[in-house]
């Protein structure tokens, strides 16, 4: 969001509507290019503070996590980029120093029921109910300092910015989950067969959201001459909320039932991005116009952390006249950490020349190389009654009391690591390289073309994995369909024929575009475009990791035969410039 940049810092906000070979061929809609300042204008020192009320929260009750402390005011999780994590958060230790494969569960490697329970009361935490508060007034941050200087007389520049906000808003949301079913009845692997039956749920939600938002941006420019300079670009942010989210809700299946569900969580998400690149003007003689070299090297980290989301689920039958009773595995905890890294290089060389009539047009082409590796991992635990209901199992019972440690040892209550043998992990990795040439020709005065070629070959890898045994399926690399047979895939995993943990995508795409410019009259412009791009699925997607973002809501679920998608475009728009600043376009 625009809100992790000062105003200062940005010097040119870009929205390119149609597709030309320089950029990515991953262009669905258009792409915001946000070119950030390297040579302020003049010494710029600024402090900035805003005070905010929401007319729906401030001043409202406030259902507000209990769990808090470390650094979570900055947004950072227990697994945070920058070393100093809000480890209250964190899995406790020795769930941490066990081997994947031995998960924390009575009559597993000398572990028992009890001494689980007393593992879980003493070391992992145990706040399921939240504290209500009067929400605060929402406030922001920034800071801004900047200046263009002489560095062993050279022109330097330099420019730092921070901005923290944090936000405070409670939402009520209306909720629906759809049934799907079969033309010929049963399972089939054919999807067209199937259609939209109707609602089976319905909830009624509220979202108590506390949000922080905090970024950092350092720029640093240095002109060796008139026609060489170099720079380095650092972006440090982090994007956290901490939720509560409580519902009523019906299922109308053939369970009929009302329930309610209460879910507490923190998301933690942070990039860390580093670019260094140069701007260079190459003349092999002195009459020449200079040819452009621009060359950059990114790395980019981001991780996104979701520890201790904790979910209850209470119910009864429709019509019945009775309290809501706790389900007999009520009480879950999730934990989950992802991490994506990735690493480009990209150089581009332009060089002017003239055409049949003198006018001068532009030939570009470059190269791009783009890998990306990311990871992720889960545990799961659960709460689950061995004894009968009692007071304690209806609603609003709070999970302290429900799962206090007298039960456990009681054997009213078993904890114990939830979903064995599961998908709970899975690695990625992808890899981009591309070439593109491209040129800015005008054929008359008035009339210019822009267009060029794009290929790009993409190679992605997704590897799903249940770390919590031994299985094979964790060591194999091997396609259900290596023919990229879509049908014949689906065919095989849904009559479990093959293990759709690995997944592969290799592609080729040759992505070509023209446009053409016509100004028919001053200031006004009637362009004309073709060009193709791609949609390509994202590795989480390929994945066949399953996950229930809160007890009652809709199975999340990778699909490992997912395939990328071409795109035929056609653009035609008019455009009238009134003045430099305004326009009217219809497209």
């Amino acid at each position: 969001p625009l809100d992790l940049f000062p105003a200062g810092l940005v010097k040119n906000i870009r929205i390119i509507k149609t597709f030309i070979p320089e950029d990515p061929g991953e262009f669905s809609g258009g792409i915001v290019k946000i070119e950030t300042v390297e040579y302020p204008d003049e010494y710029i020192f600024s402090v900035g503070v805003g005070i905010e009320r929401n007319s729906v929260s401030t001043g409202k009750d406030f259902k507000k996590l209990k769990t808090e402390g470390g650094n979570d005011y900055l947004g950072l999780g227990p697994n945070s980029i920058t070393g100093f994590g809000s480890k209250k958060w964190d899995l406790p230790d020795i769930a941490k120093s066990l081997p994947d494969f031995i998960p924390l569960t009575g009559g597993n490697y000398g572990f028992t029921d009890e001494s689980v329970g007393l593992i879980f009361k003493s070391s992992f935490n145990d706040n399921w109910t939240p504290k209500t508060i009067k929400a605060p007034y929402n406030y922001k941050l920034d800071l801004s300092i900047g200046d263009t200087t002489n560095l062993f007389g050279r022109k330097f520049g330099y420019f730092y910015g921070l901005t923290y906000k944090k936000d405070y808003e409670i939402t009520n949301r209306q909720e629906y989950r759809w049934s799907s079913q079969n033309y010929l009845s049963g399972k089939s692997w054919i999807p067209e067969l199937y259609y939209i039956s109707g609602v089976n749920q319905a909830r009624l939600a509220d979202y108590y959201e506390e949000k922080v938002l905090w970024g950092n941006n350092l720029n640093l420019a240095y002109k060796i001459d008139n026609n060489n300079q170099i720079y380095l670009k650092t972006f440090l942010s982090t994007n956290s909320e901490k939720v509560f989210r409580e519902s009523l809700g019906q299922k109308i299946d053939a369970d009929q039932i009302d329930f309610i569900t209460n879910t507490s969580y923190y998301l933690a998400r942070e990039i860390f991005s580093t670019t260094i690149g140069g701007d260079h003007g190459i003349k092999y003689t002195q009459e020449m116009k200079p040819h452009i070299l621009k060359w950059h090297y990114n790395n980019a980290r981001a991780v996104r952390d979701e520890p201790d989301r904790k979910n209850r689920f209470w119910f009864r039958w429709v019509g019945e006249d009775r309290p809501f009773s706790a389900k007999q595995e009520d009480g879950f905890i999730f934990y989950g950490f992802t991490e994506d890294e990735t690493n480009t290089i990209n150089a581009t060389y332009e060089l002017p020349y003239s055409q049949w009539m003198g006018l001068e047009a532009k030939l570009k082409f470059g190269y791009e190389t783009f890998n990306r590796e990311k990871s992720f991992k889960s545990k799961s635990y659960r709460y689950q009654r061995a004894g009968q209901d009692t007071i304690l199992e209806e609603y609003p019972a709070p999970g302290e009391l429900t799962f206090n440690l007298g039960r456990i040892l009681a054997d009213e209550y078993v904890v114990k690591q939830a979903l064995i043998a599961q998908n709970d992990a899975y690695d990625a990795e992808q890899d981009i390289n591309s070439v593109f040439v491209q040129t800015d020709l005008p054929i008359v005065s008035n009339i210019r073309v822009i267009g060029g070629v794009r290929s790009e070959n993409n190679e992605q890898k997704v590897h799903t994995k249940q770390v919590t045994i031994l299985n094979p399926q964790n060591y194999l690399q091997l396609d259900c369909s290596p023919d990229g047979s879509e049908y014949l895939r689906n065919f095989l995993i849904q009559r479990n024929l093959c293990n759709p943990a690995y997944a592969e995508l290799n592609e080729n795409n040759l992505l070509p575009s023209i446009n053409v410019v016509y100004e028919f009259v001053k200031d006004q412009n009637l362009r004309l475009a073709y060009y193709e791009t791609v949609t390509r699925p994202d590795t989480r997607e390929m994945s066949e990791f399953a996950f229930t973002p809160y007890a009652g809501g809709e199975r999340v679920q990778g699909n490992s035969t997912l395939k990328s998608s071409r795109i035929i475009n056609y653009d035609v728009r008019w455009e009238w410039y009134l003045t430099a600043e305004e326009y009217i376009g219809f497209a």
